[in-house]
């Protein structure tokens, strides 16, 4: 599947199984938007991660629990 130039919002990016996520769709290409709900400082390093690829990123707090922060996301 070509995915490149495509955006994907993944949640719970900030560590783990989130950021690997995020991580492999950059390196395939894919804007990421980085979501977290607490831990900013690890969503930054995905950020980071991500952008080394050369693909765009946009990191939002959002609690996915929340209807209007995940329209706000």
């Amino acid at each position: 599947m070509d995915i490149q130039g495509g955006v994907a919002i993944v949640t719970g990016s900030s560590s783990g199984v989130g950021a690997a996520c995020a991580r492999q769709l950059a390196e395939r290409g894919c804007n990421v938007v980085i979501n977290y709900s607490r831990g900013e400082a690890g969503a930054r390093e995905t950020e980071a991660a991500c952008l080394a690829y050369g693909v765009e990123t946009l990191v939002v707090r959002a609690d996915v629990a929340d209807d209007a922060d995940c329209r706000r996301m």
